[in-house]
């Protein structure tokens, strides 16, 4: 339950979240559904990075700005991220250079993470874990940020 801008339970939660999601998602879709090839662990890596990197950049938002922030985040990983992702073509075939930009936002790097580690596992891996990481880390600091204002906001009112 989310108890305001002072819930300090948020960094937690995003990495919490992000290995149950993981854990969940790689064992539905390695063991039961056959889908992912490859290491579990590293699957499961993978998918609980990606998870963590949204959810730590939406809760970010919500923490600086409120309830809108939801939208802030969504707006750029859906209506932004996904359409130049990459998803269902390789990203030569978008526009310019769209495909590679699509590959520094969560959705893009999250999918071509996956698929070069169950069809290419020989292939470089580390531009798509910098990203994913990196993302993470704006997520977290996001949400520290938003509690140091919040914080601040409180002992103002309080004096």
């Amino acid at each position: 339950m989310n108890d305001g801008p002072l819930d300090h339970g948020q960094q937690p939660r995003t990495i919490v979240y992000g290995v149950v999601g993981g854990l969940a998602l790689a064992l539905i879709m390695q063991t039961w559904f056959g889908i992912l090839q490859g290491n579990f662990a590293i699957n499961a890596l993978a998918i609980g990075l990606s998870i963590a990197a949204t959810v730590g950049l939406i809760n970010g938002f919500v923490s600086l700005i409120g309830p809108a922030g939801i939208a802030i985040g969504a707006a750029l990983t859906m209506l932004i991220g996904n359409p130049i992702a990459s998803l269902n073509q390789p990203k030569e075939f978008l526009a310019g250079s769209w495909g590679d930009i699509g590959q520094f936002f969560v959705p893009g790097a999250a999918v071509t993470l996956l698929r070069v580690l169950w069809y290419f596992p020989d292939a470089p891996l580390a531009p798509q874990w910098w990203v994913l990481s990196a993302w993470l880390v704006v997520g977290i600091a996001l949400i520290l940020v938003g509690h140091v204002i919040a914080h601040r906001k409180a002992q103002a009112a309080a004096h």
